[in-house]
């Protein structure tokens, strides 16, 4: 007896399904700014387009404001989409066996530490740039703290738990490990010039983060590492992050050598220092996972619906 193949409408539902949360999540991210706008406005007697200056006044808080919005809103959209519609449970998306929560957190942690500050102290070494100043602006440090916190949760959780995490469930993990990390790369470009080293930087950086979390369906490693990557890039070695300028740095360093060493202004991610040993660590982690049983990595399946 023959059996019918899937439809290609049945194929396609389910991923515009999932991929219908990014313009969800954008939606929710301008109506919660409108309403937040509306109360300002309201509160300190300003009409909406005057809030700008308040704005200029205050930019910090404002930023804050702005990443507490982006956090609610991927909340909701993720409560919506992996617990109401797909019925999954939500500490399933990566925050399950938490007993793994602080080593597999602190790991990610320090393999940030290590690889910013090994690319600075090469640099240093090499002298390809030098330290020009050293300086302690504790609130600055305190709002990258929260910034680069909640930068890291929210992309760990929308790229890695949310679009991995439903993706895998269609296709091969390592295909949709290669997708999302192409989409990864293509967004971090939307608002910087093209260039090869820093594409292929940031591309092999989702793959990075992707990596461990198709092995373990577990976020805690890869969230530890998003956040110490980012935070010792910009706030403490005083380089670009993703091309955009950090305002005040522990260090504040110059570049005395070529750009495709030193990342130019697009910071350490441009270098190909970070290129190599970025593949080094995929390869070591990758190697890794193959030598250890299923069994070992304690993935626990929660019941879910079918996507």
């Amino acid at each position: 007896m023959d059996i019918p193949k899937a439809s290609t409408w049945s194929k396609i539902k389910p991923w515009l399904i999932i991929l219908s949360a990014i313009p969800a999540f954008l939606l929710l991210v301008i109506v919660f700014q409108l309403v937040v706008a509306g109360i300002a406005a309201f509160a300190l007697g300003y009409t909406i387009t005057e809030l700008h200056i308040v704005q200029e006044k205050s930019p910090t808080l404002w930023e804050i404001i702005n990443y507490s919005i982006q956090l609610l809103s991927l909340l909701v959209v993720v409560k919506i989409y992996w617990v109401k519609i797909f019925k999954i449970n939500f500490v399933s998306i990566g925050f399950e066996r938490p007993k793994h929560a602080f080593k597999e957190l602190s790991q990610g942690l320090l393999l940030g530490v290590g690889l910013i500050t090994s690319i600075f102290l090469l640099l240093l070494f090499f002298k390809q740039i030098e330290i020009e100043s050293v300086q302690f602006p504790f609130n600055h440090l305190l709002f990258y703290v929260f910034l680069y916190l909640v930068v890291g949760f929210n992309e760990e959780l929308l790229f890695r738990g949310y679009l991995l995490g439903t993706t895998m469930k269609l296709a091969n993990k390592y295909v949709v490990l290669i997708l999302f990390a192409s989409l990864f790369s293509f967004i971090h470009f939307i608002t910087n010039d093209f260039s090869l080293i820093p594409v292929l930087n940031i591309f092999l950086a989702g793959i990075l983060l992707g990596i461990y979390y198709i092995h373990t369906k577990r976020l805690w490693f890869s969230i530890g590492l998003h956040i110490s990557w980012n935070f010792f890039q910009g706030p403490v070695f005083g380089s670009n992050v993703s091309g955009t300028e950090t305002e005040q740095s522990l260090i504040t360093q110059k570049h005395l050598g070529k750009e495709w060493l030193t990342g130019g202004d697009f910071g350490f991610e441009g270098s190909l220092l970070m290129t190599l040993l970025l593949i080094l660590i995929i390869l070591y982690i990758e190697f890794y996972f193959r030598s250890v049983s299923p069994q070992n990595r304690e993935i626990k399946k929660a019941p879910q619906k079918s996507l």
